[in-house]
């Protein structure tokens, strides 16, 4: 039998979907939460772990009707040597004498030392295990017993780990759902992760439970939600008793918990499920829905009985941020909606299917106003189903019509339009013809994967005499190895092509499925119109942890659509006053643009809820959008996503050290030459020049680098220097982190005579040609 290393659980943090390059070292992290859900109208302990947790004092909920407090906070536990690992195998020796009734053993003496010298009193590091001792059972006892045999034997992270013990209580009119928990403390507020509100009876794993392992008990009835964790080479085992007849929907939440691991492939947590009968035979299995990598089944009970569900890896991988929540029972479920959405203000009922459905009809909201793409779910007894996606659009909607499987039975429409169908059957193609005219753009959209939709489509734009003017499979925006767009999708299939029409005629627009798929769930929505130039935001990370009168940097991402190239102008609405931006213009053309937020010095300690805007064009053309929270996570050492995030926070927190008051006096943007430099000054408090400070640039552009600080009578300055290999033309701003010695009583605890003292204000440069002016 497996010994699973729980205890590693309690002292460490695997490597987690960790953001990349936008968090701070300091900032408080959290890798997992388990259990990652409760029922509403309970009360529930839950355990955080991550890193620079120490001092946390508030949870923050998204949402209503959840309330949390922090019981404790733990250290990581290191190696126990010989006297304290036997000072705790007593502890729990008395745990299990007290659950016998009979006496307690006698407590270990220390051993005198070799020169005879009496032993010192050992003290046993504060641990959540100790804490909980006394609230166990015998099943999870025996749990412990085994976990005193791992304790600081072969750890599997290389990381260090903290601990939080939360209470968690929701009301019974919490609305389920995801939400996102976040811990605040002296160093600020931590990452979101995600929390489930659930409906149904919540079941805790104990351990041992793997096969052939029968300590868990009794079959629990049915419905329920499993909660539970899978280390390495685990695998878990559920008992549960169901009816002849019943129609039952195991659906497994993994992935959709904690989106992306950094340091695993291939980038999550690749949970299977499998059901086996009362004799151990597997007569069901998933390890995905569709493209969805957490598994979904439907099974039909065929006898009375107790049955067991298992839960592992896919390739038998395990850590503690394996975490992972499964629901079984009667639940509705939809597989599929048609249409995949509508028209603003339009009152709109998609059909629905799936299983365990109280109907085949599901309202929509379509208020103009509203994002658009949004998500809805059924409500179903007990338990509401999953959530349906659709889409909202301003242009005329229409409904494709059978035969239209090529140019001669196409079905007409008007331009522009919104085209709602299925590839209804394997190998079929739908194709729509459209009056051109001679120098319009046509744009070429689908909306299937990101609503859902298992259609991989391909799309293919003609004329009357066949030529292919234009053709799509998977239209993915990319900024090298960030994927842009959906940031839970890692496959973008849908597709999109832009046509400029050369005559005067019909074309026609043929969609299909790029591998000849098929079928009544294979929805789409086809967009047909003229090039709408515009943009999309992203601002990560979705915390910034900040001192008063700090300067904290920030990245803004730009999707720009249908050929905008536009210059972008950032600001920040609903700010306190004193809060401003350094370095706030997006360069016509450019994707990224690394800034800074500044606080005000006197400012309050508190959490703001700023919103960043960026503006494009002038006057009445003038186009204003917001920015979208997220953060910028990597999967599996590569690919990084941005991640959505429910709200963009600024935590000021005078915890984080004195305030730096920088200012730069040079003019800005600072010009310089190719093969040349440029001086900058800065005006800094007198604490931080004599810190003996170096400049360092965080992701500096090629060929940019800095010369040594110099003192000033109003501060410091420095040049920055541009090297012959440096893009004449190049427009972005500097990040540039100040580092100086460390107080002589920091030295001597931490063994760091160097510390990060400043933040400097992001300067915009503009690199020109040696020779202009």
């Amino acid at each position: 039998m497996k010994i699973k290393r729980w205890i590693l659980m309690l002292v460490g943090l695997a490597g987690s979907a960790t953001a990349f390059g936008q968090a701070g070292k300091s900032d408080p992290r959290i890798g997992y939460l388990h259990p990652a859900g409760a029922c509403v109208a309970t009360t529930t302990e839950i355990v955080a772990g991550g890193r620079n947790l120490r001092g946390m004092k508030e949870v923050r909920v998204s949402g209503t009707g959840v309330e949390a407090r922090i019981i404790k906070t733990y250290r990581p536990v290191k190696n126990l040597d010989p006297a304290e690992r036997d000072l705790l195998k007593w502890h729990i020796a008395c745990r299990r004498a007290e659950l016998d009734g009979k006496p307690l053993p006698p407590e270990p003496k220390p051993q005198a030392g070799p020169d005879g010298k009496p032993a010192a009193v050992v003290e046993l590091p504060e641990m959540l295990l100790l804490d909980l001792l006394k609230t166990l059972d015998p099943v999870r006892l025996e749990h412990w017993v085994t976990v005193t045999q791992r304790v600081g034997k072969n750890s599997q992270n290389s990381q260090p780990g903290e601990l939080v013990r939360l209470e968690i209580k929701v009301a019974a009119n919490a609305e389920p759902g995801i939400r996102e928990l976040r811990l605040g403390g002296p160093l600020g507020l931590s990452n979101p992760l995600r929390f489930e509100v659930g409906t149904l009876p919540e079941i805790f794993e104990n351990e041992p439970n793997e096969p052939g392992v029968t300590s868990n008990g009794t079959a629990v009835s049915l419905p329920c939600t499993f909660n539970g964790q899978i280390l390495a080479g685990d695998v878990d085992v559920f008992r549960f008793r169901a009816r002849a007849g019943r129609n039952l929907v195991v659906r497994g939440e993994a992935r959709s918990l904690i989106p992306y691991l950094a340091d695993a492939v291939p980038g999550w947590f690749q949970m299977v499920v499998a059901l086996r009968d009362s004799k151990g035979r597997e007569i069901a299995y998933a390890d995905d829905f569709r493209f969805d990598p957490d598994p979904v089944l439907n099974f039909k009970v065929p006898a009375d009985g107790d049955y067991q569900l298992e839960v592992r890896d896919s390739i038998f991988r395990g850590r503690e941020d394996f975490v992972y929540r499964v629901s079984i029972g009667e639940l509705p479920f939809i597989t599929s909606s048609f249409p995949l959405g509508g028209r603003e203000n339009v009152p709109l009922v998609t059909a629905v299917r799936g299983w365990n459905l109280p109907g085949d009809k599901l309202g929509l909201d379509t208020t103009a106003g509203g994002q658009s793409t949004r998500a809805t779910r059924m409500a179903a007894g007990i338990s509401p189903s999953n959530e349906v996606s659709y889409a909202v659009d301003s242009l005329p909607e229409a409904i494709e019509t059978e035969p239209n499987e090529d140019s001669d039975h196409a079905t007409a429409v008007s331009f522009p339009c919104v085209i709602n169908g299925r590839i209804g059957k394997p190998g079929d193609a739908d194709v729509f013809r459209v009056e051109g005219v001679k120098g319009r753009e046509l744009m070429v959209e689908v909306l299937a994967r990101r609503l859902k939709s298992p259609l991989d489509s391909v799309v293919h734009v003609a004329d009357e005499s066949g030529e292919i003017l234009g053709w799509n499979d998977d239209a993915m925006d990319k900024d090298g190895h960030l994927q842009l767009g959906d940031g839970l999708l890692t496959h973008h299939a849908d597709s999109r092509v832009r046509v400029k029409l050369t005559a005067d005629g019909p074309v026609f627009v043929r969609i299909a499925d790029t591998q000849l798929h098929g079928g009544p769930d294979h929805a789409y929505r086809l967009r047909l119109c003229e090039s709408r130039p515009d943009f999309e935001l992203r601002v990560t990370p979705s915390v910034l942890n900040v001192p008063p009168g700090g300067h904290v940097p920030l990245q803004v991402h730009v999707m720009r659509n249908e050929g905008f190239e536009g210059e972008i102008r950032l600001g920040l609405k609903d700010a306190p006053p004193g809060f401003h931006l350094s370095g706030a213009t997006v360069p016509a053309g450019v994707t990224q643009a690394r800034l800074t937020l500044t606080t005000p010095a006197q400012g309050k300690d508190g959490v703001y809820t700023p919103r960043l805007i960026g503006t494009a064009g002038e006057g009445e053309k003038a186009v204003t959008v917001t920015a979208l929270a997220a953060d910028d996570m990597m999967q599996a050492f590569l690919w990084r996503h941005l991640v959505p995030a429910g709200e963009w926070l600024v935590s000021v927190n005078s915890g984080r050290g004195r305030s730096s008051a920088v200012e730069l006096e040079s003019p800005l943007p600072l010009r310089i030459p190719v093969g040349g430099l440029a001086e900058v000054k800065v005006k800094v408090p007198k604490w931080i020049v004599d810190r003996n400070l170096q400049l360092e640039l965080s992701d500096a552009p090629p060929g940019i680098r800095l010369s040594a600080v110099r003192k000033t009578p109003g501060g410091l300055a420095f040049d920055v220097l541009a090297d012959s290999s440096a893009a004449s033309g190049l427009e972005t701003n500097l990040i540039i982190e100040a580092f100086g010695d460390a107080p002589a009583k920091k030295q001597a605890a931490k063994n760091s005579p160097r510390v990060q003292v400043a933040t400097l204000p992001a300067i915009p440069i503009s690199l020109i040609h040696p020779t202009a002016p």
